[in-house]
């Protein structure tokens, strides 16, 4: 199969193609071009993920501590659709961690568990529209 070109708002970055067996290929690009890709099963996208989440942590606490610069904010925001949210086990004390379940990849956020009370709590109250 051949790897196709990145979306054409993409120059530098990530980009995913679902193959025939419903495994995933993720695409590096650079200056438009694929230059490398690996392929995983769909389940393994939370994986993909919290790399590049936990990488992104790891640049802010760096940049906080003026070791590297600080990352520009962006103008717009990426997103996807989320088909789950639920809760799950943290393996830090007193958290819980806030599944977001997209697709067959699932990815566990950190959150104190008394802000999650308190999250859950304004949820219940808030008004579901027609």
């Amino acid at each position: 199969m051949k790897t196709p070109l990145p979306p054409e708002e993409l120059t530098d970055g990530l980009y995913t193609e679902v193959e025939s067996d419903g495994r995933l290929k993720f695409i590096l690009a650079r200056r438009k071009k694929p230059v490398g890709h690996v392929t995983l099963p769909a389940s393994e996208a939370g994986h993909v993920a919290a790399s590049a989440l936990g990488g992104a942590y790891e640049a802010f606490d760096q940049a906080a501590s003026g070791l590297v610069p600080a990352g520009e904010r962006q103008v717009t925001y990426p997103f996807v659709r989320i088909s789950g949210l639920g809760l799950g086990p943290c393996p830090i004390e007193g958290h819980a961690c806030l599944v977001i379940r997209v697709g067959a990849a699932e990815v566990g956020f950190a959150f104190p568990r008394k802000k999650l009370k308190e999250f859950a709590q304004w949820m219940a109250s808030q008004e579901v529209p027609d």
